[in-house]
Parts: C-alpha cells; structure tokens; sequence
C-alpha cells in the first residue's frame, strides 16, 4: 500500500491554487455594475423666455424687449459661469486624488524595490 501524504507547502499551495480558481469564478460570475444615472444639471431660474414682439410691435415694446431678452440671457449666462466653477473644483479634487494615489504607488513600488534589494 502506498499512501502518499502531501508535504506542509504543497498542500499550502494546494489551498492557495483552490481558492483562487473560487476568486476568479466568483469574480467572474458578478455582473458588471450598472451605468451611472446621467449628470442632470438644475435648470436656472430666469424666468420665461420673454416673446419678441414682431415687426409691427411698438418702439416701446421692442425696447422693453431688448430690455427683458438681455436679463434673461444675462440669467443664464451667470447660470454657466457658477456651473463652470463648480466643474472646475470638482476637477480640482478629482487631480489631487490622483497625485495622492500616484505618490502612493511610487511608494509602495518604492519598497518593494528595497525589500527586493535586502
């Protein structure tokens, strides 16, 4: 009778090797995440867009026209400008995170380097 009993390491690797073959099935087998929800921005509140008046429309009308269609792009340009700075500090945090990460990786790359070296 021949029984053959597995050393301390290969059965150590034998544990290894199996659950990583669970890992990966089990990685493999998980559904990728949904697609974030689309990024809806608030609309501003400038009001109704003002009716121009038309050809036929009164001097006063057509000024006060002019008057009203420029406050209300003013509105939504100011509306643009405040939603560009809120990107842009957005992109801020979003590029400090990455150099955070980066410097972590050089670190961590770093020893590795050094435990390689001992």
């Amino acid at each position: 009778m021949n029984t053959h009993r597995p050393t301390p390491h290969a059965a150590l690797a034998f544990s290894i090797a199996v659950a990583l073959a669970a890992c990966v099935a089990t990685a493999s087998a998980q559904t990728p995440a949904a697609a974030p929800p689309p990024v809806v921005l608030a609309k501003p509140n400038c009001g109704e867009k003002p009716d121009h008046p038309g050809a036929l429309g009164s001097d006063n009308q057509k000024r006060n026209w002019r008057k009203a269609a420029n406050e209300y792009l003013e509105c939504f340009n100011k509306h643009v400008v405040e939603q560009r700075a809120l990107a842009q500090r957005y992109q801020d945090a979003v590029n400090a995170l990455i150099d955070e990460y980066n410097a972590a990786v050089k670190e961590m790359q770093a020893a590795i380097d050094a435990a390689a070296a001992k």
